[in-house]
């Protein structure tokens, strides 16, 4: 599911930005190419987020959390590859064909119109960069607060209600006998004939 979340919003780039530079009358060749050089670098850069925040996964001792850390890593890195290879080849073959199906609505904004909410939110970042920056930030480590204090371990009965019979069940046998005490227990021994 992430990488075709992740493939569909990297398409949604490039499309957008090859279909501008149609309009605008460019060559089909001129369009992938600055689609890939402009919405292209958003995809690394978004791509390179997405990776830095799924290798900190990396870190943990949990081999669950460790696992969907490479999982979202291979899928990121495919959705990048496809993105930027596959996609600018269909493109290069479809050229003007992209708007054969055209989007109900679609040319409501074709001259740029800059009223809509995130325009104005763009614009605003655009306008105070460092405000904006500094607010994001406060906002970013005030959530992470919270991390500083967690525990993490495998889950096991302190998981559960404290009045559930399973978790009853699991502290008494902790009180009443040693760690290990409810695992397998392996006899080795010698016999002196073959065992059935």
């Amino acid at each position: 599911m992430l990488a075709l979340g992740l493939g569909t919003d990297y398409a949604l780039f490039l499309v957008s930005r090859f279909r501008e530079e149609m309009d605008r009358g460019a060559t089909t060749s001129q369009a992938v190419e600055r689609a890939v050089a402009t919405a292209g670098r958003a995809v690394f850069f978004s791509a390179g987020m997405v990776l830095a925040g799924l290798a900190g996964l990396l870190s943990f001792r949990i081999a669950f959390l460790r696992s969907l850390g490479f999982a979202g890593l291979a899928a990121v890195a495919a959705a990048v590859l496809v993105s930027m290879t596959l996609l600018p080849a269909l493109l290069a073959v479809l050229g003007p064909r992209i708007d054969s199906w055209r989007i109900w609505g679609r040319d409501a904004n074709a001259d740029g119109a800059t009223n809509g909410f995130w325009a104005r939110v763009a614009g605003l970042v655009l306008k105070r960069p460092w405000p904006v920056l500094v607010v994001s930030l406060v906002v970013l480590l005030g959530a992470a607060v919270p991390f500083l204090s967690a525990r993490l371990s495998t889950p096991d009965a302190r998981i559960l209600p404290v009045d559930s019979v399973s978790r009853r069940a699991a502290n008494l046998m902790a009180e009443e006998f040693d760690a290990g005490g409810a695992a397998p227990l392996l006899v080795v021994t010698h016999a002196p004939g073959k065992i059935t």
